[in-house]
């Protein structure tokens, strides 16, 4: 494939050298000519290892070379968009991006087939939508097809993240047969780690990536101290903690719904933030957790409240499926809130028996919510009946819901992520 690579930095001249070096016609552009002799000379303009090599190998064989004219790019196939997105002052900077968009729908194209331009620019979703926009509208001879293709690459192992990529991503609104097409062509057969989402669920993944990658610097580090703090050793802590491959290196957890609860995790964590204040450390994202918790029950309140309803129903009370621990329940928190907004509020959960609960469990309802034991219903069917909202906090009532004649006015707000948008012909609001 003819391929152009807008962008000589980290991302344009690793993803050059390579493409190149796997076969592709790769022409790397820039204005900076500085970057362009380098390539040309078989040279690399940014320090990586092994890079150096790969672009002079290139060169030698002619798969590569750097240009700054972007109307070299008439007879390309594919267009990369690797340009830089800095932030500056107190703001991302998408100008570049917004500049090459422009150029690249200027370019009289002499193929006969529509022009794939992949950006692999980290851009937030609206950048993304004007550059579709844009393509979409376009009086260009040639169709262009506009795709989000994140990267993954690490600076001082590009060459290796590049060749063994966690997944390959693809957003647009293009047909799966395509992208499955074009990324055999560029990268040959790795259809089983071909990803097609949409434009706005590949930008945000890129973000999403990096901050969580930036949490758990911050979380590591932030342990750290305690440890330091106890004389413990925070390299051991944080080894034993990565050999559960379960719970804590794993996607456990890592599925946007309700908050947490229960007895351990809120326990725990104040405990862990009331120790490090008594020993004079600021340690500000294990402080801000709870916080963010809490307010995921708000949102979720101004969710339901949004639709103005007299009652709702709620599937599940304890702090998770199967057990009837309501100890710190979220769902007893939101109840509280929604019966003050003055919302009549029918609870079912098969393994709740107000009768039987005793110890802390007990304390929960004389402390928190004493109608308890009049909010719940006698049966599912009972506390959906007169609902307006139906809440689903508990993954196990969902065959229950399928077989049952809804209202068809019955609005359902899905807290945990099972249903899809076409669930019984429901309106709703999902994750």
């Amino acid at each position: 494939m003819k391929v152009c690579v807008l962008g000589l930095g980290y991302v344009g001249s690793v993803t050059s050298a390579m493409l190149a070096d796997s076969g592709h016609s790769v022409v790397g552009i820039d204005i900076d000519h500085k970057k362009v002799d380098m390539i040309n000379k078989g040279m690399s303009p940014v320090s990586e290892p092994k890079l150096s090599e790969i672009i002079k190998s290139g060169i030698v064989s002619g798969n590569l070379s750097a240009s700054s004219d972007i109307n070299v790019c008439h007879d390309a196939d594919c267009i990369f968009i690797c340009v830089g997105t800095p932030f500056e002052d107190g703001a991302p900077d998408f100008s570049q991006i917004k500049s090459v968009l422009l150029e690249i729908n200027s370019i009289d194209f002499s193929v006969n087939q529509d022009v794939c331009v992949l950006n692999r620019s980290t851009c937030l979703p609206d950048i993304h939508q004007y550059a579709y926009d844009l393509f979409l509208n376009s009086s260009n001879t040639r169709k262009i097809n506009y795709l989000v293709h994140p990267e993954f690459l690490r600076e001082g192992s590009a060459i290796k993240d590049f060749l063994n990529p966690p997944v390959y991503i693809f957003g647009s609104d293009l047909k799966d047969e395509y992208i499955d097409s074009l990324a055999t062509h560029l990268y040959g057969d790795v259809s089983n780690d071909v990803i097609s989402t949409t434009i706005s669920d590949a930008a945000l993944t890129k973000y999403a990536s990096n901050a969580f990658h930036a949490l758990k610097v911050s979380f590591a580090n932030e342990i750290g101290s305690i440890a330091e703090s106890i004389g413990g050793n925070a390299l051991n802590v944080m080894n034993m903690l990565c050999q559960d491959k379960v719970l804590n290196i794993s996607d456990a957890y890592l599925k946007p719904g309700l908050p947490y609860g229960g007895s351990c995790l809120p326990k725990d964590l104040a405990t862990l933030v009331h120790f490090s204040k008594s020993q004079g450390m600021d340690l500000p994202l294990l402080a801000s957790i709870s916080q963010s918790n809490f307010l995921q029950i708000e949102n979720l309140k101004e969710l339901i409240l949004s639709s103005n309803p007299k009652s709702v129903a709620i599937l599940g009370v304890a702090f998770k499926s199967d057990t009837d621990d309501i100890r710190n329940s979220p769902i007893i928190s939101l109840t509280n809130l929604l019966v003050e907004n003055d919302v009549e509020v029918k609870l079912w959960d098969d393994n709740l028996d107000v009768n039987s609960l005793i110890g802390a469990n007990l304390r929960v309802i004389s402390h928190s919510i004493p109608d308890l034991g009049g909010m719940l219903a006698e049966s599912l069917e009972m506390a959906i009946k007169d609902a307006e909202v139906l809440l689903l906090a508990h993954n196990k009532y969902l065959k229950e819901l399928e077989n049952m004649d809804l209202n068809e006015d019955l609005l359902v707000v899905d807290a945990i992520g099972l249903l899809d948008n076409e669930f019984k012909n429901q309106k709703g609001i999902f994750w």
